[in-house]
């Protein structure tokens, strides 16, 4: 089993190799009209009157528009009270990072718990209902989620509103248990931004929990997919959601090894599709299948905001899925600087004593 942590710095999304048409040269990586270049101040055509369609009909479409927003009746207050309570939005995911279609699904029957935190789903990824029974079960227990989905070439998941009380969320945990796999992991640690990840199997199923960096400016979590068009670099999109759960936007782009820069680019889009601005960054490779990722957008010469994850590459390589946050810059100069900092002034901290202050 392998744990990662401290993924919300620097960048990924490729391994793998197939060739469906994309620029061979080494000066770009060419794609539905767009041409990912190594200059990091260019938006290679990303800008407000770019046509995405194509890239989105690759990427997104393909992830599906696959939340569920609507919260079981019984669910919690997910408000926290400023005086006694602490609370975090905590992307919770597992299954396959796009796996191979015909696969044997995987069963996923059982609880996320906390033994002193109250747990709000705010949204569900992937519940086929109709197909897989997959199903979310509420007892009136604020401190549990029951839970059963089969999972085969996505990752299945929820987005939960993690509420404790101050002095308890030091010590507090919580809990992912299944029959096929359990794990643990602190609220300290969530509650201090560490993103973690979890092998699961030895068949490429993972546990994920990603939490949303707690800022005052706008800001909450992203979950993308991607795969190889060319043999240097393909494309990427997916959904950001705001940390109260609601959809936040859209981001689409291009991914690929440009004069021997792992980069990104693309666009941001609100959720009612408005330009949000072009985004671009770097991304690194890991050699267990992993990477990390990070970026920001702009938008008229100013850096509006910052993204940065976690990504996983699928059992049949040359696609996958990313997830992870995003941030936007309101002017209070809180946090890490809007510029893209070293590494080391973005991670997350080790956890505090009492992770609310």
């Amino acid at each position: 089993m392998r744990l990662q942590t401290t993924w919300l710095v620097a960048a990924a999304f490729a391994i793998g190799a197939c060739d469906n048409g994309a620029s061979t040269s080494d000066d770009s990586v060419a794609i539905s009209g767009f041409a990912l270049t190594a200059d990091d101040e260019s938006n290679d055509g990303f800008d407000e009157s770019a046509d995405t369609t194509d890239l989105e009909d690759q990427v997104i479409d393909d992830l599906g528009d696959d939340s569920d927003a609507a919260p079981p009746a019984d669910e919690v207050d997910p408000a926290p009270d400023e005086t006694g309570r602490v609370a975090r939005t905590v992307l919770v995911l597992w299954g396959q990072p796009r796996g191979t279609e015909g696969r044997a699904p995987t069963a996923w029957e059982g609880q996320i718990t906390s033994d002193v935190a109250s747990l709000h789903v705010l949204r569900t990824f992937h519940f086929e209902r109709a197909a897989q029974g997959d199903h979310l079960t509420r007892d009136g227990d604020p401190l549990t989620v029951t839970f059963a989905t089969k999972t085969t070439t996505v990752l299945d998941g929820v987005l939960l509103r993690v509420v404790a009380p101050r002095g308890a969320a030091v010590s507090g945990e919580l809990t992912f248990a299944t029959d096929h796999f359990t794990q643990s992991v602190t609220l300290a640690s969530l509650f201090a931004g560490q993103g973690q990840r979890f092998a699961a199997d030895d068949d490429g199923n993972i546990v994920a929990f990603a939490p949303s960096l707690p800022h005052a400016c706008e800001h909450g979590v992203l979950r993308f997919g991607w795969h190889r068009v060319g043999p240097r670099g393909g494309v990427f999109g997916g959904k950001v959601f705001a940390d109260d759960g609601s959809v936040a936007g859209e981001v689409v782009g291009i991914w690929g090894t440009v004069r021997g820069k792992d980069r990104f680019k693309g666009v941001f889009h609100a959720a009612d599709g408005s330009f949000r601005g072009t985004v671009r960054g770097a991304y690194t490779k890991h050699d267990d299948g992993t990477g990390t990722f990070r970026g920001m957008w702009v938008a008229g010469g100013r850096v509006h905001g910052v993204l940065g994850g976690l990504f996983e590459v699928g059992d049949t390589r040359g696609q996958g899925s990313a997830h992870g946050f995003w941030r936007a810059d309101c002017g209070d100069g809180a946090g890490c600087a809007m510029t893209l900092p070293p590494a080391d002034q973005c991670v997350a901290p080790e956890a505090p004593e009492d992770p609310a202050e």
